[in-house]
């Protein structure tokens, strides 16, 4: 569990690979954790953040539309309560 969580993590994936969003998906499914939603690009990854509300997000580094980094940037600015530590880009 993430500290300063309720009692389950929701968790947002963004990759453009399905494979890996797949593998991800599998891999954090685990009690007290649940795959809110999964984005294929940097975009998505924003929209899907600022809609669902994640506690945390994992980001690719390299994506279409916008990258990792910079949808990084886009979520902290919109979400500013969200902690940098719930954002990891892979």
């Amino acid at each position: 569990m993430f500290p300063g969580m309720a009692s389950f993590a929701r968790i947002l994936i963004a990759d453009d690979s399905e494979f890996l969003r797949t593998h991800l998906r599998a891999f954090l499914q685990r009690p007290g954790w649940v795959v809110c939603g999964e984005g294929a690009n940097g975009r998505q990854a924003v929209l899907m953040a600022s809609q669902l509300k994640p506690d945390a997000i994992v980001l690719d580094f390299v994506m279409p539309m916008v990258n990792g980094m910079e949808a990084a940037r886009e979520i902290l600015k919109a979400m500013p309560g969200v902690s940098n530590r719930a954002l990891h880009a892979a």
